[in-house]
C-alpha cells in the first residue's frame, strides 16, 4: 500500500494497526518519492528470545569453601 506522508501523519495509528493485522507493508512517499517503508518486525521461530541460553556453560564454578571478603555494604548497587 502506498501512502503520502501527509496522509500517514494524519492516520498513523490506524495505518500501523493495519500493518499488524493484515501483515502487509506501507510505503510512505513524499512528492512521489519513497521516503520510508513500515512493516512488521520479523517473526521469531519458536517464540523464544534468540539470546536465551547463549551463556549456558560459560560461568565459572565456585567452590563450596569460597568465602567472600566483601560485605553487602561494599556493593554500590545495594547502597
Amino acid at each position: 500500500m502506498n501512502v503520502n506522508i501527509t496522509e500517514f501523519k494524519a492516520k498513523c495509528t490506524g495505518l500501523i494497526r493495519e500493518v499488524s493485522s493484515k501483515h502487509k507493508s506501507i510505503v510512505i512517499t513524499k512528492r512521489g518519492r519513497v521516503v520510508a517503508v513500515v512493516s512488521e518486525p520479523p517473526r521469531r521461530s519458536g517464540g523464544r528470545n534468540p539470546l536465551y541460553g547463549k551463556l549456558n556453560g560459560t560461568a565459572l564454578k565456585i567452590s563450596e569453601d569460597f568465602e567472600s571478603d566483601l560485605d553487602v555494604k561494599d556493593w554500590e548497587a545495594t547502597v
